[in-house]
């Protein structure tokens, strides 16, 4: 079997993958918030969740990861929706 790591397709998914990255960037604050039974981080205005947690814990963990990747703001919401929580990627 061939390595398709050279194959055309795995860098065009790079480079999609690349993009995408690069306009996350530029998106706005990055938040972890209740849904259903655990929790979300989720960008400022995205319809869908960058992930699913089961915890508070994890999902803060999670979006601080996320926030100094993106170089965006976190805001930790409580389970009322209020924010608990920011700060920003530098310092996070």
């Amino acid at each position: 079997m061939s390595d398709s790591a050279g194959h055309p397709a795995d860098a065009a998914a790079r480079k999609i993958n690349a993009i995408r990255l690069k306009e996350i960037t530029m998106e706005a604050t990055l938040h972890v918030m209740p849904y259903g039974s655990g929790w979300d981080v989720i960008h400022e205005g995205a319809r869908y969740a960058e992930s699913h947690h089961a915890t508070l814990a994890e999902a803060i963990a999670a979006g601080k990861r996320r926030a100094r990747l993106t170089k965006v703001e976190l805001l930790v919401h409580g389970s009322d929706g209020k924010v608990r929580a920011s700060s920003y990627a530098t310092v996070v």
